[in-house]
């Protein structure tokens, strides 16, 4: 009866140990004290007291229900009065469920996965801890109400002050952000997102983010077979609670700050449909210009490029241009926002898709006077390809060939307009055609980063003799909204600050997301409204700040030979904006001093931390016209064995794309990381 009583109370003891999740592993001890001092440390809190008769009896059991050859003592007695801790249940606790929220919402796991992974974890290991559904787990809300009538469709409104929140948790850099400011800035963005290809089902989100970050919040969604009929309608919720918002201001971290909207970043269909303004196939559909388009090769054309009569905010409000509105938006009834220079021209859509898409296109696909011929396509599509293998890790897509071209994305268009395209076009393309791309790709460089600044009149110049030109090499039929829109841009990076800060690439991933909630065709605004608060419930209080650089991958050994002190070496460190590694296309950056280097070792040495590079020898320009590489940091060079020098991490000032050519590489600054 003692022996059946002993057994059932250390099954009882393995049931809670299984739950704190610990393994004994068998051992041998010498005396019974030792069983009694390593089984307290096991069982922590759980005052089990087991007394051993002889040192032949002192085998642990394992808790390991897989493992049958772990030899156990049927001879362990318990005393009558031990206790074990209702605590034992709290083991597992909310931050280990938090874990398994994060990693379910992170990688977009359905609710039926999540199902089944709960109830394997159920069977074989913590029963009485964990949920039995998925939506127990994430907090899922059963019924989603508010949602509201917007014909054709249907409309649901997150709320501004939520989203602040949000933001003010994500954003990481947002503290010191907000203690330097009295306000908050955001960027509002408003476009239309196809769901299904064999239907007309579409979303329209209204997203937000705070200016100068890259962090996505959803203030509200449409969901129809169609765009909302009436803006306006479409609009009210949202501007009504902004317009509280901006009169009374945002409360947070114990101080009222107040709201502005700096941007409406959207394209030129959304900009048309919530201004009530002519799309941009109309005559009168610059949003920035007086200008009146004409009728040329069944397309309505830009051609003129003087004398141009900007509009301004009190002449939109008063509809002194009657062709170019088809209304009045209640965006005029937000305070403090300029028609005109609150809706500022997004890059990614104006040039990127819009511009540099136009000018591949006219030369694979074009007519035969702007066509080039099929040998330097191949040329070009071949060169692509073997700059692949030269594209660093900050680069979402590798270059692809140009029959490929009705696939490329977005960002591969800024690829090939501001790294490989000035490599893969020159004697590809006559010299006329090569220096007019050329003035496009100097003046978006110059656009795209602050360091450049003091050039953007320069720019501005440049971007005129683009457009100018383009209607002598491409004939004026091509002279369309986009290109003509170019003429604007610099107006607008003089407003709102380089391209990348007021462009939709944050926003266009953010869609990108919405698709990826969908799990079925049923009710599909439910679905993206409860997979968006799930994700808003595991939000973290605060998210601490990266202290950068950081090393990683430390390993023993190193290929390379040299006399330099070290007591540790590194394969990669990452800064705040990219990462630089030992090996291609990675080790390629420029420092302070200007010198280009490969790294080919990182070492810790007297608690500081060394790069060991080779110099690059500068062989010169890429090209000299319409002005030097050199100029934008865009140098040829020339690899050689050069004698291995020691440099300080800081010395570091942005990292480099080097294309390898023949006998010499192209090496450009990588633009966010200047």
């Amino acid at each position: 009866m003692d022996r059946d009583r002993a057994r059932d109370r250390y099954n009882l003891l393995n049931k809670y140990t299984m739950r704190a999740k610990r393994t004994y592993v068998p051992y041998t001890f010498g005396s019974t004290n030792e069983v009694e001092h390593v089984g307290s440390e096991m069982l922590g809190e759980h005052s089990v007291s087991i007394p051993c008769t002889s040192e032949s009896d002192t085998t642990i059991l394992c808790t390991n229900s897989f493992d049958n050859n772990v030899p156990c003592s049927n001879n362990i007695h318990f005393p009558e009065n031990y206790h074990i801790s209702e605590n034992c249940n709290q083991t597992i606790g909310k931050n280990r469920l938090g874990d398994l929220c994060q990693w379910s919402l992170k990688h977009n796991i359905t609710h039926t996965a999540i199902n089944d992974l709960l109830n394997i974890l159920r069977n074989n290991a913590i029963p009485h801890q964990l949920p039995s559904d998925a939506r127990a787990l994430l907090g899922t809300v059963r019924k989603i109400e508010g949602i509201k009538v917007v014909p054709p469709g249907k409309y649901y409104h997150f709320g501004i002050e939520d989203c602040l929140r949000v933001l003010v948790k994500s954003v990481s850099s947002l503290d010191e952000y907000v203690l330097k400011n009295d306000s908050i800035e955001l960027n509002i963005n408003i476009d239309g997102l196809p769901i299904s290809k064999s239907s007309s089902s579409q979303v329209y989100p209204i997203l937000c983010s705070i200016s100068g970050t890259s962090i996505v919040e959803m203030i509200g969604i449409y969901y129809g077979v169609q765009k909302p009929q009436d803006p306006n309608l479409f609009l009210e919720t949202f501007i009504s609670e902004v317009t509280t918002i901006i009169n009374n201001g945002f409360y947070t971290n114990g101080k009222l700050y107040s709201i502005n909207i700096k941007a409406f970043i959207c394209d030129a269909p959304a900009k048309a449909f919530i201004k009530c303004i002519k799309n941009h196939t109309g005559y009168s559909s610059c949003t920035k210009c007086l200008i009146e388009g004409e009728y040329v090769d069944n397309r309505v054309c830009f051609t003129e490029c003087n004398n141009l009569i900007l509009r301004n905010d009190s002449q939109f409000r008063l509809k002194t241009d009657e062709d170019h509105h088809n209304g009045t938006s209640v965006l005029e009834n937000i305070p403090k926002l300029d028609m005109i220079c609150s809706f500022p021209l997004d890059y990614m859509h104006l040039v990127c898709l819009g511009v540099m898409k136009k000018l591949l296109y006219l030369w694979c696909c074009g007519k035969p006077c702007t066509k080039i011929s099929f040998q330097h396509i191949s040329s070009v599509s071949s060169t692509l390809i073997q700059l692949s293998c030269n594209i660093p890790v900050e680069f979402n897509r590798k270059p692809r060939s140009l029959s490929d071209l009705k696939r490329w994305k977005a960002t591969e268009f800024r690829q090939f307009l501001f790294y490989t395209g000035p490599v893969v076009l020159k004697n590809n393309i006559n010299k006329a055609r090569y220096k007019h791309f050329l003035a496009l790709h100097v003046s978006l460089t110059i656009l795209s980063h602050i360091r450049y600044n003091s050039l953007v009149d320069y720019a501005s110049a440049l971007l005129k003799y683009f457009v100018d030109v383009f209607r002598t090499l491409y004939g004026p039929e091509n002279v369309t909204h986009n290109v003509h829109n170019l003429l604007h841009l610099t107006q607008d990076v003089r407003d709102h600050g380089p391209v990348d800060t007021f462009s939709a690439f944050p926003f266009e991933n953010f869609l990108q997301s919405i698709l990826k909630s969908l799990r079925k065709a049923d009710r599909p605004l439910q679905q993206i409204v409860k997979r968006h608060l799930e994700k808003r419930k595991r939000m973290t209080d605060c998210v601490a700040q990266t202290l950068y650089p950081i090393f990683k991958d430390e390993h023993e050994y190193t290929k390379i030979n040299h006399s330099f002190p070290f007591t540790k070496h590194y394969k990669s460190v990452v800064f705040k904006n990219y990462t630089l590694c030992t090996v291609e296309p990675n080790n390629c950056c420029c420092l302070k001093s200007g010198d280009i280097v490969l790294i080919r070792d990182i070492i810790l040495h007297d608690d500081r931390y060394y790069i060991v590079c080779r110099l690059l020898t500068v062989l010169g320009d890429l090209y000299e016209s319409p002005c030097k590489s050199s100029e934008l940091g865009i140098v040829l060079i020339h690899e050689t064995e050069s004698e291995l020098k020691l440099f300080d991490i800081n010395t570091v000032e942005y990292k480099c794309v080097k294309l390898n050519l023949s006998d010499k590489s192209a090496v450009f600054p990588l633009l966010h990381s200047l």
